[in-house]
């Protein structure tokens, strides 16, 4: 083979090589600035923003691949989409101490530990759910997607931990709340959707606290901005505000680069990972109906609490067998 045909062949390899990596960054940069213009309202950037962090840790990995073959061009575009990476997420790897610029005073009001955990629908046994609930340290436990037989067994379970229990419903749409502390009032609130949030009155020391328990159903995709969940998100973040001391937690199935979030944000509800937590605190999908197991993708399942408590701790918590990790957090107020 004479030097032109090898030349030729290496010519074509590194076209092979380059055009997939071209083309990648030319996307992600499009995508990014039509995520600017339509300010996320148009569903298939709304449906690409669920995972928009493995799309800009691929571009980051891409980079040094892109430098070597001196594509300064590419280089660029992936270079921008690592940026965004940092300005989107970098502040989740900043020690919390940092970010909050002081550590927890010894002394305060009141403090206590919430968990949020979607059990599965019958994913998980009440017995793997009992040992990872009760050694949590929660002091108030909401959950979503339980079965009759998950709540046969955690409420006689878990009685001595949690005395004061609601549930109501079963399956996806089952609901409820775990806590050490009197349930004053309770309420089951039904807005737009089949589907009820639960909201509850805690007596907290001398404190009353409110707490909102929420699942809504997916909200973005094709019909995602006129989906009823995301027609709820007004009225429960307008309940929120209006009875603080509040936590509104649950599976909320967006995650935090989708328009639902956003706007729970522009109501002045903090979220207790993105103020304490370290990491990108990834909680779904844990595992497959079918039992197998594998590292989750996404942040689906929150706690935001008004701007009046303030989270010092939050974390991803133990495997209890279903199909969501449980997210939890130090809050004090």
């Amino acid at each position: 083979m004479d030097r032109n045909s090898l030349g030729l062949s290496e010519f074509r390899w590194r076209k092979l090589l380059t055009f997939p990596i071209d083309l990648y960054a030319a996307f992600i940069v499009a995508y990014l600035l039509l995520r600017g213009v339509t300010t996320g309202h148009f569903w298939p950037v709304e449906l690409l923003s669920v995972i928009l962090h493995w799309l800009l840790l691929l571009a980051i990995l891409l980079l040094p691949a892109a430098l070597w073959m001196r594509r300064w061009p590419t280089a660029t575009l992936l270079a921008v989409s690592g940026a965004a990476f940092v300005w989107l997420y970098g502040g989740l790897f900043i020690p919390r101490n940092v970010r909050l610029g002081f550590n927890a005073p010894h002394e305060q009001s009141s403090t206590l530990t919430v968990m949020s955990y979607n059990i599965g629908n019958g994913l998980a046994s009440p017995d793997s759910l009992i040992k990872v609930i009760s050694e949590s340290g929660a002091d108030i436990v909401a959950m979503q997607d339980m079965t009759t037989n998950q709540i046969a067994g955690l409420k006689p379970g878990l009685q001595n931990v949690y005395p004061f229990q609601v549930i109501h419903g079963a399956g996806i749409s089952g609901i409820g709340l775990l806590s050490r502390y009197p349930i004053l009032e309770e309420q089951l609130i039904l807005l737009r959707r089949a589907h009820p949030y639960l909201q509850v009155q805690l007596q907290v020391g001398d404190d009353l606290l409110t707490v909102i328990v929420v699942h809504p159903p997916v909200a973005f995709g094709p019909g995602g901005p006129d989906a009823p969940s995301r027609a709820d998100l007004p009225v429960l973040a307008d309940m929120a505000v209006k009875n603080d001391p509040t936590i509104l937690l649950g599976d909320l199935n967006f995650t935090d680069q989708n328009d639902g979030y956003s706007y729970l944000q522009r109501a002045s509800l903090v979220d207790a990972f993105r103020a304490a937590g370290f990491g990108l605190g990834l909680t779904y999908p844990k595992r497959r109906y079918s039992g197998a197991s594998f590292l989750p993708l996404i942040r689906i399942d929150y706690i935001f609490v008004t701007d009046d408590i303030l989270p010092v701790r939050a974390w991803v918590g133990e495997d209890g067998g279903s199909d969501h990790l449980p997210v939890l957090a130090e809050l004090i107020w």
